[in-house]
């Protein structure tokens, strides 16, 4: 594809009171204190929350979204980004194969990202026809620590310089965090940058790689898929999410729009991508009650939930069920794809983690897990299922092949 020339942004100078003295030079991982949510109560488990007396030991303030699309189109077609031949691949095929992960950017080296990379790689290379997979799409938190476009080189554009299809993403909290310190000037300027150019092309950030900046149309968006839609979300800087109007209306739009799609026939599967995630039983981050109830009254305005939630930000993977509204939704925690530090899961006063299949409440069953390798999701939608396969990838310092942790059917 012929590059076309990105259009430049003008950049807008943070206030000054917003701005802080950069740290050390380098991508030596930031401390916090950071309070660590509580996922038994002594007796029994419970859904992984942080309580809300304990204040966050960092900047996790609400940042103001980019100026919106002046098109007022917030919708992409897979068709403008495959080549024509891959979409009748598709088509034959009866299916659309993906991959997904999340939290990737790596700090301490990509030695972690990179080897989710090449076994993602490596699993297309040698894939039958029609099985694989046509384009990766991250689930946030980019690059670390506060969305630098100056990191994007070492953290995304050097680990999937060989990924073959295009790569997609939402951001997360470190994608739009500005303190303490950034290169950037307002909140998103590097995802913007990277991930929603004018115009496919070079990105200054790409360094000598091959890969070219992403045309998405905003930091929140819909992915039309001839098998799903793929519906986007910027849950912000604050560690349990947040996310107001015009986003929140926009959200419900969508899904009642594929409800009623789905009245005239229509099966597509309806997958939400998010950063935060509403369950998780965690040591470290936990869960967000405000996801929850957002998903909740979204649902109940709509009239439809949806088929899959993809979720990031904490660093392993977990699968649920979550029974709302009359439905069964299935979440899934997919952050572990090469942020050095994975996160545990939590224990319980036997100081032993939790043993899935485990049903945490009438509301809530913890499927499976994985919380000691790196690991990437393949995923499969064709008319009425989606199936997922998630490997573990372990760290380049052992000598093993990725290794099946987890497969699922949703039937929708």
């Amino acid at each position: 594809m012929a590059a076309k020339k990105t259009a430049t942004r003008t950049k807008k100078r943070a206030p000054a009171a917003r701005r802080k003295k950069s740290p050390a030079a380098g991508d030596a991982p930031q401390r916090f204190a950071s309070p660590r949510p509580l996922a038994h109560d002594g007796k029994k488990w419970v859904r992984g929350r942080v309580p809300a007396s304990q204040a966050p030991a960092r900047n996790e303030s609400y940042e103001a979204l980019p100026p919106p699309p002046a098109s007022g189109q917030f919708h992409l077609d897979l068709a403008q980004v495959l080549p024509a031949a891959a979409m009748r691949a598709i088509q034959k095929a009866g299916k659309l194969v993906f991959h997904v992960d999340g939290d990737v950017g790596g700090i301490d080296g990509t030695g972690p990202q990179t080897a989710v990379a090449d076994a993602m790689e490596e699993e297309i290379k040698s894939a039958d026809p029609g099985e694989a997979a046509a384009f990766l799409y991250l689930v946030g938190d980019l690059v670390y620590f506060n969305g630098e476009s100056d990191k994007y080189y070492r953290q995304f554009y050097l680990p999937y310089q060989f990924y073959p299809g295009p790569i997609f993403a939402v951001p997360g909290n470190h994608d739009g965090e500005m303190d303490p310190g950034t290169s950037n000037d307002f909140s998103l300027e590097g995802f913007m940058r990277n991930f929603c150019a004018a115009a496919p092309g070079p990105s200054p950030d790409r360094g000598d790689t091959d890969r070219d900046a992403m045309a998405q149309p905003y930091c929140y968006w819909t992915l039309d898929t001839p098998f799903a839609t793929l519906i986007g979300l910027y849950s912000n800087v604050p560690a349990h999410g947040k996310i107001e109007d015009p986003q929140a209306a926009w959200f419900t739009a969508e899904l009642k729009a594929a409800k009623a799609a789905r009245a005239k026939g229509g099966r597509k599967a309806v997958v939400v991508c998010v950063h935060q995630p509403i369950f998780s039983q965690d040591a470290f981050h936990g869960g967000s009650a405000v996801m929850e109830k957002f998903f909740e009254s979204a649902i109940a305005r709509a009239g439809l939930a949806p088929d899959l939630i993809l979720t990031g930000h904490v660093h392993n993977y977990q699968r649920f069920t979550w029974r709302t509204k009359g439905r069964s939704v299935t979440q899934l925690v997919v952050g572990a794809g090469g942020y050095n530090h994975l996160h545990a899961m939590a224990k319980g006063p036997d100081k032993e983690k939790p043993e899935a299949p485990l049903e945490i409440d009438a509301g809530l069953t913890l499927e499976q897990y994985s919380d000691q390798a790196w690991g990437y999701l393949r995923l499969e939608i064709g008319a009425g299922t989606i199936t997922g396969t998630y490997r573990d990838v372990i760290a380049p310092h052992a000598a093993a092949s990725p290794a099946l942790r987890d497969s699922f059917t949703i039937d929708f």
